[in-house]
């Protein structure tokens, strides 16, 4: 029977003939890090390789090693970080003269040492197979979930993703990939179902009495109910006006009498069913009824900030908006924006309308979405777009409302 040692010793060889081996700063500093490198540095010698280290590793590493007072501010749970980093600089050094490290230098990486390892394992996933040595669960998530998301592509290599244990052996960093949700792992009370057919209701409700400020409104869902009184306007569109509400954080959609249909009742019914809790998206949480009963509009969480067609997309309104802004900031936004984007259609609610008008962006990470009844949910269709964001040869099938939700911002007032 094989010793822990033999299989490990094979599992290297296989590893540095077979793939481009990528280090991470967590690793240099594991207490089996010396035994490690001692086992395979044999190996990369006799098959004349190299580790691949991002640049930023390495400062990262000088950086510890030369701040003891930095190490024990920022790292109180680690006594001894600043002794490992001392190591580990010996450790990367000898390796350096020895050849068999090769840096991956990037003038923009800095510190953000993870950003760099899936920027590089996106990049390189068609040509190499590739093993991150990492102790960071999130960055091994996230190199994971490129291998997970690669099976689909046909020619993609192979990821492998280990860790390093207090003897200096490599084993796997989770039983199981911990990695973002698949759709098909979100509970059922959280997803729609799939459509084929278009829902067609037709016909207006009657109405009694639309709603004005200082009136009281129903809230219901769920069979419970709750009344709540309607404040101050805070901006109007074609299909109604926005108010805000006497409870804290929550805003009212009140439909004008042409737009108070069977089919957007109906529809805000079947989006009720659904728990769909993303911060930022104000999706509707209550269907809001007048002191007779009858349906008027719905409640939904307070939005703020400007919106994105007229701050961000403008350079001179993001100046002056957002004076400190920089290139960083921007790929947090559409990042953020990417994260609630995903979140939504994981749930199968489709944003037919990506307006940028209806996300209104207080910082980089802070990010509203407003006007969601008009998203997509099961049957029941989106009927509003943009040109921008349509494939062309749909283009003239758009309605007017198309037109007029270039011209207008909808709602870029009502949650300010």
């Amino acid at each position: 029977m094989k010793t822990q040692q033999e299989i490990q010793t094979e599992f290297l060889e296989k590893c540095v003939r077979e793939c481009k081996i990528f280090i991470d700063t967590s690793s240099f500093l594991e207490e089996g890090a010396a035994k490690f490198f001692h086992n395979i540095v044999p190996i990369l010698e006799r098959e004349g390789k190299a580790l691949i280290i991002p640049k930023s590793v390495g400062l990262e590493l000088m950086k510890l090693a030369n701040n003891p007072a930095y190490c024990r501010q920022k790292h109180t749970d680690s006594p001894n970080l600043n002794r490992a980093a001392i190591n580990a600089c010996d450790i990367f050094n000898r390796l350096k003269r020895a050849n068999l490290i090769e840096i991956y230098a990037d003038d923009d990486d800095k510190d953000f040492a993870d950003h760099v390892f899936v920027y590089v394992f996106t990049k390189m996933r068609m040509k190499y197979n590739m093993l991150l040595i990492t102790q960071d669960k999130g960055l091994a998530g996230e190199v994971m979930k490129l291998g997970k998301d690669s099976r689909a592509v046909h020619g993609v290599k192979k990821i492998i993703v280990q860790h390093i244990d207090a003897n200096g052996f490599l084993h796997k960093i989770f039983d199981k990939p911990t990695v973002k949700q698949d759709s098909a792992d979100i509970p059922l009370n959280e997803r729609f179902a799939f459509a084929k057919d278009v829902v067609q209701i037709e016909g207006r409700l009657p109405v009694s009495q639309v709603p004005k400020p200082g009136d009281y409104v129903t809230a219901e869902r769920n069979g419970k109910t709750k009344q709540i009184r309607l404040l101050e306007e805070l901006g109007a569109g074609g299909e109604g006006s926005v108010y805000k509400t006497d409870v804290d954080g929550f805003v009212a959609k009140i439909y004008k009498p042409d737009h108070i249909t069977r089919l957007r009742c109906e529809k805000i019914k079947l989006m009720l069913t659904k728990d769909i809790n993303c911060e930022g998206v104000c999706f509707p949480l209550a269907m809001l009824k007048n002191l007779r009963g009858e349906f008027v509009g719905y409640l939904m969480r307070a939005a703020k900030g400007r919106d994105l067609g007229k701050s961000v997309f403008m350079p001179m309104l993001l100046k002056k908006y957002f004076p400190a802004w920089n290139r960083k900031d921007t790929v947090k936004l559409c990042v953020m924006i990417l994260q609630k984007l995903k979140y939504l259609h994981d749930r199968n609610v489709i944003l037919g309308d990506i307006n940028p008008y209806n996300i209104l962006v207080v910082s980089p990470t802070e990010v509203y979405f407003v006007d969601t009844d008009s998203y997509q949910v099961e049957g029941f269709i989106c009927p509003v777009g943009m040109p921008l964001f349509t494939a062309p040869e749909l283009q003239k099938k758009l309605t007017g409302c198309v037109l007029w939700a270039m011209k207008t911002s909808r709602w870029r007032r009502c949650c300010s």
